[in-house]
């Protein structure tokens, strides 16, 4: 699955709005170590999923290499789709609505905080 060139730098902040948030550019240069910094804030991950009765075990059972792996890339990985629109697949998805319809499935299922 594709879609037309759309940068990280527009998706975010749009991302962000949806849990009410501002997004705002990475503030250093290394990549932030997620695992790590989700466990250095597991406290507060365990106060939402008291005040939203989340289901347990977000953090321990969480697929950290496999986060790491997709978080580690330095640039928008871009690909070309005139051969999918030369096949005849055409229909074009944006990604940003597609991205809060996963999110709103999330917490309907009591993964994430609702939106």
């Amino acid at each position: 699955m594709t879609e037309d060139a759309t940068s990280w730098s527009v998706r975010w902040p749009q991302l962000a709005a949806s849990f009410g948030l501002k997004g705002v550019p990475p503030t250093q240069d290394a990549p932030v170590e997620v695992e790590k910094w989700a466990k250095a804030n597991a406290s507060t991950w365990e106060e939402l999923a008291r005040e939203f009765n989340l289901k347990p075990g977000a953090i321990e059972n969480a697929a950290w290499d496999f986060m790491e792996g997709m978080l580690s890339f330095d640039r928008d990985r871009v690909y070309d789709n005139t051969e999918r629109q030369a096949a005849g697949f055409n229909e074009k998805v944006d990604s940003i609505p597609s991205f809060k319809q996963a999110f709103e499935l999330f917490a309907r299922f009591k993964q994430i905080p609702p939106l």
